[in-house]
């Protein structure tokens, strides 16, 4: 995968572009090294996939990572969020993109700080996207860590505070981390700028594969650092209450603008299929039995991390397509007759909130998911939930049979509400920032009105 990779996105500023509260100035030598290292990029991943016995970059492998087109943000002049993402911004997009594009749009703007950067050509400070509202910037750390494995580098933390308040124009009401790495960085960089501290804790980190235990440490820190902690699912919320001085929940959401309700697929045989990681989580073991019982094509769609699943490709009713710009999901979707969310029974699977699920609601597919704790809400006429490889079959033997354009419609209608902006609005009112609206449309709650709160933090 050509990660962090597209073009349009990596040289957005302009000199003629204003730079309202992050001032951060760019040589020609600077966009020479990013030109080299961008040449490297797509080196590595050709290698990559030259090892991995698969086809070579065509041109849809390169364009295929573009980011879903952003809201025409105006100029902004009020609160700031410095946000500390759990992913870069042209990676797979998901929660930390959304959030960040919806508060955006609701009003704050939003200074999105990488530091996912292990080329060693690019300068060490870049600009990733310029926007009014909404910037991100890709800092380059001594020692090119991994912020899934390795700590925030010791000797790169006041540096790097003095630079980016330096940078700063305007103090932001709050640090936002998503990561346990950025726990030491963070908490010297809330201190610094005097203004409160959130870990949006999105999974439980400590329970991937060859994670150190050095990562749950710092995670344990940063939990107590947190002026206030937003936990995904009830699992995670639970699990940081010793920890935390306030835990809220803040489950994931769909962006229902790029998900169309669709119609039925009509006459073809039927489809099964799911879109996201294709790893360790997923259930390969009731695949193969619902290939086995069943007529059913099965189409995975994610990037494969997991030898069980390349195994399951090489069966003639299984169609892998690797990874899908988010652009392509809700076409992907529409294609299908039932959405799965087939994920094993495991610690890392019982703290998910399946943001897949929102979007296959969304759409209007019927889904059948695993009985896990995150998902247990959501069992009912829309959800049904299987606890081993047998009753996933005789939920599928019979699912298709509840489709029509009335039931797809209620479906979305189940997730109506839980949009990313409602989302964002919460987070907002949770720190006390004014929330001025959508800079594109309105996006009233519940009670068609739009809200600001206090709160405890």
């Amino acid at each position: 995968m050509l990660e962090g990779s597209d073009a349009r996105e990596v040289t957005t500023a302009t000199a003629a572009m204003s730079d309202p509260f992050f001032d951060l100035p760019t040589t020609r030598t600077d966009s020479l090294r990013e030109l080299a290292a961008g040449g490297e990029r797509v080196l590595r991943a050709l290698g990559r996939r030259l090892r991995q016995g698969r086809s070579p970059l065509r041109r849809e492998d390169i364009g295929r990572w573009t980011r879903p087109p952003l809201p025409d943000l105006s100029e902004s002049q009020g609160p700031v969020v410095l946000y500390l993402p759990a992913l870069p911004w042209s990676f797979r997009f998901q929660r930390p993109q959304q959030l960040a594009v919806a508060l955006a749009e609701l009003g704050p703007a939003v200074l999105y700080l990488e530091a996912f950067d292990r080329l060693r050509l690019n300068p060490p400070w870049r600009r990733r996207l310029d926007r009014p509202a909404l910037q991100v910037v890709s800092r380059r750390l001594p020692g090119l860590p991994d912020p899934f494995r390795q700590p925030f580098p010791q000797a790169a933390i006041e540096p790097l505070v003095a630079e980016v308040a330096d940078h700063l124009r305007r103090r932001p009401e709050a640090v936002f981390a998503q990561l346990p790495f950025w726990s030491p960085f963070a908490t010297a960089l809330a201190q610094r700028l005097t203004v409160p501290l959130v870990y949006d804790r999105i999974d439980l980190h400590t329970a991937f594969p060859g994670t150190p235990a050095q990562v749950g440490e710092v995670e344990t820190e940063l939990l107590a650092a947190a002026d206030l902690v937003t936990a995904t699912s009830p699992d995670l919320a639970q699990r940081s209450l010793p920890h935390a001085r306030r835990v809220e929940l803040l489950p994931n959401a769909v962006d229902l603008e790029r998900l169309p309700l669709a119609p039925s697929p009509g006459n073809q045989p039927p489809r099964a299929g799911f879109v996201g990681a294709l790893d360790g989580r997923i259930d390969t073991t009731a695949l193969r039995r619902c290939l086995d019982q069943l007529p059913w094509e099965l189409h995975l769609a994610g990037r494969v991390e997991d030898p069980a699943v390349r195994a399951l490709g090489a069966h003639p009713r299984v169609t892998l397509y690797g990874e899908i710009p988010f652009s392509r999901v809700a076409a992907f979707l529409a294609d299908l007759d039932v959405g799965l969310v087939p994920y094993t029974d495991q610690p890392l699977t019982r703290a998910i909130d399946s943001v897949k699920l929102y979007e296959m609601l969304a759409v209007g597919l019927p889904v059948i998911a695993r009985r896990l704790p995150g998902l247990a809400a959501w069992e009912g006429p829309e959800v049904a939930l299987y606890d081993t490889p047998d009753e996933l079959v005789a939920r599928l033997r019979h699912r298709r049979e509840d489709d029509g354009p009335e039931a797809r419609l209620l479906r979305r209608q189940r997730v109506a509400n839980e949009g990313w902006s409602a989302r964002a609005r919460r987070l907002a009112e949770l720190l006390e920032i004014p929330v001025l609206g959508s800079r594109s449309s309105a996006h009233p709650d519940d009670s068609g009105q739009l809200r600001t709160g206090p709160s405890n933090l």
